[in-house]
Formats: C-alpha cells, structure tokens, sequence
C-alpha cells in the first residue's frame, strides 16, 4: 500500500519506507510520475508521455528515454512498498499505473475530502464538514509542481485553487455556524489573499464581518473588493456583490 504526495513536495510513503522526490530518476521521473498518477488505472499513450515530459525539445530516442525513465520509476516505487507493490504497465505505446489496494493519491483525497465537506454542509454536519474541509484545504495549499508551467501542469494547480477556495467557503460556514467570528471572518480573508480576483470570496467577507457586527469592516472590504477589481482588471463588481454592499449600508 502507497500514500503518494504530489502536492507539495513529490513523497512516496509505504511499507517499505519513504521515497523523497530526490530519489526519482530527476525532473522528467518527477513529471512522469505525476502524470501517470493523475491517469491511474488508465493508458497514457507513450506520445502524450513525451509531449508531458520534453514538450517541444524531446531526445532524439525519446521512447527509450521514457522506458529508461519508466524502468527507474519501477525501482523506486517496489523500495516504498514491501507489500503488494504498484505496477507500471506497458501496452503497445502506452504504459499504465496500477496502485495496489490501499493505496492513495493526495490530490484524489483533495477531491473526495471536499465533496464530502460540501455534502456534510447540506445536511448541516458542522463536525463533518470542519474535519474533511481541513484536509481538503490542507493538501490543495500546497500547490502542484510549482515549477513547472505546462498547461496540464496549470491545469491541475487550477483546480487545486478551486478546491482551496471551496474548502475555506465550507470552514468560514463552519466557524459561522459555531459563533466564532475570528475564525469565520480568518478563513473567508484566506479566500480572498488566495484569489482576489474571486469575486464569491469578498461577498463571503463581507457576509462574515457583519454578521459578526463588523459592518464597517465589511463596507471597507467592498471598497477593497472594487480597486482590486478595478486595478487588475478594470471592471466594476458584480451586481450580486453591489446590491450586499447597499444592503449593508441601509442597515
């Protein structure tokens, strides 16, 4: 069984031990691995391999470049995992990754942390929702190989922004529901220094801080709102965003 980290810093975690991303056969064992974590139980085409790996400058034997890659990878991931070992498969152009039973991906446990958070929101799960929130926000923080500029690669960091996002929406209603003003209005500024140009993320400030009798707050997070939005990208806020701001000034 594998715990595999690939947000953050690249970690393989079993039986076995710990693989450290220093141990991967360097830059391109590293995308290689991520790649063919994201499409676990699926065929990657050796093509698209490459094109993840090289982009426009690939090695003039690019195929045997991957397998070498490919061979190395199997090395490191039988050292973590003393039990049932994950297998790398190679089809005709194609290889595929097959985790043993058990095993993880943090970025999967991301995804299915957050929707149970926003289920347990539903059913007003406060417990439930704090607990898979946490994790959810806690793996998505950490980024997806933050040096690299590939567009699968923004992609995925794409995602884990929204992830993050949602998982601090869930916690600011979390720490709402518990009375607790500092926490509630903390997490919703996190969404806010995470993605000020999130529009959803100052209305659930500006939501936070007066229901919390920080009406003045909230007024001034607008006019924050309104020069970023104007700033980076010169347009004025939503209506939705406009209308709680005159809702707020009429109390």
């Amino acid at each position: 069984m594998l715990r595999i980290h690939l947000c953050g810093r690249i970690t393989v975690v079993g039986d076995g031990g710990a693989v450290d991303e220093r141990d991967l056969p360097g830059r391109q064992g590293r995308l290689a691995l991520a790649r063919l974590c994201l499409e676990q139980g699926r065929p990657v085409s050796s093509e698209r391999l490459i094109d993840c790996l090289w982009g426009d400058e690939p090695p003039n034997d690019a195929s045997g470049a991957l397998a070498s890659i490919v061979s190395k990878l199997r090395i490191v991931l039988k050292r973590a995992d003393s039990g049932e070992p994950a297998a790398i498969l190679a089809g005709p152009g194609t290889y595929e990754l097959r985790l043993g039973t058990g095993s993880t991906v943090d970025l999967q446990d991301a995804r299915n942390a957050i929707d149970r958070a926003e289920g347990d929101r539903r059913r007003h799960d406060v417990r439930a929702a704090w607990a898979n929130a946490t994790v959810a926000v806690s793996i998505a923080r950490r980024g997806f190989l933050p040096s690299e500029h590939a567009a699968w690669v923004r992609t995925v960091g794409t995602e884990l922004e929204r992830t993050a996002l949602r998982g601090y929406d869930c916690l600011t209603w979390v720490w709402t529901a518990q009375g607790d003003g500092v926490l509630a209005t903390a997490m919703a500024q996190h969404a806010v220094d995470l993605a000020p140009l999130h529009e959803p993320a100052w209305r659930t400030l500006m939501t936070a801080q007066a229901a919390f009798g920080s009406r003045a707050d909230a007024l001034r997070t607008y006019r924050r709102c309104r020069d970023t939005l104007s700033g980076e990208l010169g347009v004025s806020p939503d209506p939705a965003t406009v209308q709680l701001y005159e809702q707020l000034l009429a109390q």
